[in-house]
């Protein structure tokens, strides 16, 4: 087909030769010569133009040796038992380079004087890319793959061990770092932040570096592998843990150290079977400490809230306890035993002394008023007031309760004297015995009305009887 259109090609310039100047025909005559060349290159034949310029369609050998122009080799090209291969040779008639295929792998070798590969190119069976370069000798030095999900960088050290890996997995990087027979350090990039992670000289972790979307952190090793320090930081705040154990031993950090944004510090100590020993924190209103036994019990607590301190002590099984506290009018004093409570108190306008089983008051002594009058009360088992005593601007005062504290009976004094008081079951007022000045008096009611008046002045005695409305239907003596 191609020979064919060489043909019209030719008769289509002869046709138009007799169109031309002379110049144009000149350069049309050089065409047609070269076109000839091509046709008859094509047709395989012996061209007459040029010394020993001879061209076919083909040749059938196992090898071309390629000479240069001082006739010394300067390549090869052919195939043997493992497949088709070029050889260039340089000056010194040493392969420089050679290209080999085997089966379905192709192979690019860079050679230097020792004829030792330099550097060489190949895919493997699975069809990757790999690249090997060599130092004198052939000693490999670096190697690159191509891999399905990324591409893998070794550097390779004296020993042939390789001393650094680059690595690419998807969207992640890594970069690893060798002695002689461990791992030393690794270095992770990923989508949320990176890692870094560094062994000691027999592989066993030491450090690692972590930085993620939520926040960053930091682990140390002790030499026996053990978690030894941890720090954190996050938009939270930050935390600082260190000597712990390890999770196989079930123990928590020795001493955690932490900040909290709007919240203020804190410092943990903890026991060496990871219960809490001291606790210390600082907050909006304040700071507090605790301390605990090896149980994990706070046995000491103390804090300020608000303008004041807090102080409580317990004993560790859990009966023994005492708490102090102040205040902005006072404070508190609280000793409790098994079953038994005493309770000291300050506040504004009253202090108080109580004494206490569980939760039933059994005394209090307090003041309370402007007058800071003392009040002492002894109660019913619902706490209820069965004996009170009080203090007042007329003198002292005592009532005596019923077992629901419903007053029946009342001593007390006055400016005028002293009177004693016996009530019903309700509380009502039934007699009264008092004195006012140099005489006195005595009073029986029934209900609401006065049924009896028996007075003592200066004139003498005299008793009064009333009917059942309180009108007086009786007297002695008489009028």
């Amino acid at each position: 087909m191609a020979t064919s259109r060489g043909l019209q090609v030719v008769t289509k310039i002869l046709n138009i030769m007799s169109h031309i100047e002379r110049a144009e025909f000149e350069e049309l005559r050089k065409e047609v010569k070269e076109l000839r060349a091509f046709v008859m290159r094509f047709l395989g034949a012996t061209s007459s133009e040029g010394p020993g310029a001879v061209t076919c369609e083909s040749i059938a050998c196992n090898s071309i040796v390629l000479k240069g122009n001082d006739g010394r080799n300067r390549g090869c090209f052919g195939v043997d038992n493992e497949g088709p291969y070029l050889t260039l040779l340089g000056e010194d008639q040493k392969p420089r380079l050679v290209l080999k295929v085997n089966e379905k792998v192709g192979r690019i070798h860079i050679c230097g004087d020792d004829l030792k590969s330099t550097l060489e190119l190949w895919t493997d069976d699975a069809g990757h890319g790999n690249l090997a370069i060599y130092s004198s000798g052939g000693i490999p030095r670096v190697g690159i793959r191509g891999l399905d999900d990324g591409g893998v960088v070794t550097l390779i050290g004296s020993n042939g061990t390789p001393r650094a890996v680059i690595h690419s997995i998807n969207d992640k990087g890594e970069v690893a770092l060798f002695n002689e027979s461990h791992l030393l350090a690794k270095m992770s990039a990923a989508e949320h932040g990176g890692t870094i992670g560094v062994l000691d000289s027999m592989g066993r972790r030491a450090c690692v570096i972590l930085a993620a979307e939520k926040g960053n952190s930091m682990l140390v090793y002790s030499p026996d592998g053990e978690e030894a320090i941890t720090l954190m930081a996050s938009k939270h705040g930050a935390l600082l843990c260190m000597g712990a154990n390890g999770v196989e031993k079930e123990t928590e950090s020795a001493i955690s150290l932490m900040a909290l944004s709007g919240h203020g510090g804190g410092i943990r100590i903890n026991n060496n079977n990871g219960t809490p020993a001291i606790e210390l924190d600082a907050v909006d209103n304040g700071g507090s400490l605790s301390i605990h036994s090896k149980e994990g019990d706070a046995l000491i607590q103390m804090s300020v809230a608000e303008g004041g301190g807090f102080l409580s002590a317990s004993h560790i099984n859990g009966h023994g306890l005492a708490h102090f506290m102040a205040h902005e009018h006072g404070g508190t004093i609280s000793i409790t035993g098994e079953d038994r409570n005493l309770v000291m108190q300050v506040a504004e306008r009253t202090t108080s002394f109580m004494i206490m089983k569980e939760s039933h008051v059994q005394a209090i002594i307090g003041t309370s008023g402007e007058n800071d009058y003392a009040t002492f009360m002894l109660t019913n088992l619902d706490n209820s007031p069965a004996v009170n005593l009080m203090a007042s601007a007329g003198g002292g005062k005592v009532t005596i309760g019923g077992s629901d504290g419903t007053t029946q009976a009342g001593l007390g004094s006055t400016d005028e004297g002293g009177f004693i008081a016996v009530y019903s079951e309700l509380g009502i007022e039934r007699a009264t015995l008092a004195s006012k000045a140099d005489g006195g008096g005595f009073k029986l009611k029934w209900g609401g009305t006065d049924g009896l008046f028996a007075v003592a002045t200066e004139a003498g005695g005299c008793i009064f009887i009333n009917d059942r409305n309180g009108r007086t239907i009786d007297t002695l003596p008489g009028e």
